[in-house]
């Protein structure tokens, strides 16, 4: 059995697939940038996962509903990362 692997946007912290609007908007950062990568979360994730974003990167904005109301937040594609070598 051949597994599919999905290209939808997911949060890289917590595996989860982003849905409608954030979706697109994700979805059209990909293409626009040419991110081959569909994993994105925000600064505060990759750092708790020893990851950096690289200087100068610019976030792509969204927004959910939480417990104090609409949220706003910022993400950024796996391809935004510092890599070392």
């Amino acid at each position: 059995m051949t597994q599919t692997i999905s290209k939808n946007p997911i949060n890289f912290a917590t595996g989860k697939e982003y849905r409608n609007d954030n979706a697109q908007l994700l979805l059209d950062a990909m293409k626009q940038n040419n991110y081959s990568s569909n994993e994105f979360a925000t600064m505060k994730q990759w750092n708790a996962q020893n990851e950096t974003v690289r200087k100068g990167q610019k976030g792509v904005r969204i927004t959910f509903e939480s417990r104090a109301g609409e949220t706003v937040a910022f993400l950024f594609n796996r391809e935004q990362l510092v890599v070392y070598e």
